[in-house]
C-alpha cells in the first residue's frame, strides 16, 4: 500500500514513517547478515539477487546485460559477476572485498 492509499484510509504519517524506518532498518540489518555470511561461505548458493540487495545498502548501482551484472561504485571502481547459478565462489570472494573497499575496511 502506498502512501496515499494509506493516509485515505486513516492511518496517520507517523505511522508510516515508522514502517518506512523499520523497512530501512531490516534491508541494513539483511544486507550485513549476507555480507558476513558470504565472507564466512563464498561456496555456498549465492544469487545475484543477494549481490544487489549489498549493492543497495552501500549505494553501488547494477546493470544487467545478457549473462553478467556489473556493479559500479560512485568512485568509478566496478566488478562484474555472471548471473547464471550458482555463482562461482571467487566472484563473490572478490565481491566481498569490492564492498569492503568501498567501506574502507
Amino acid at each position: 500500500m502506498d502512501q496515499v492509499e494509506a493516509l485515505a484510509q486513516g492511518e496517520s504519517s507517523d505511522s508510516l514513517a515508522s514502517d518506512t524506518a523499520g523497512s530501512i532498518i531490516t534491508t541494513v540489518s539483511n544486507a550485513e547478515k549476507i555480507l558476513e555470511r558470504m565472507r564466512a561461505n563464498p561456496k555456498a548458493d549465492w544469487r545475484i539477487d543477494d549481490c544487489q540487495t549489498l549493492a543497495r545498502r552501500y549505494q553501488v548501482t547494477w546493470n544487467t546485460a545478457g549473462s553478467h551484472a556489473t556493479f559500479r561504485a560512485t568512485d568509478g571502481s566496478r566488478i562484474t559477476i555472471p548471473v547464471r547459478r550458482p555463482i562461482k565462489p571467487i566472484y563473490i570472494t572478490h565481491f566481498v572485498a569490492f564492498i569492503d573497499r568501498l567501506q574502507g575496511t
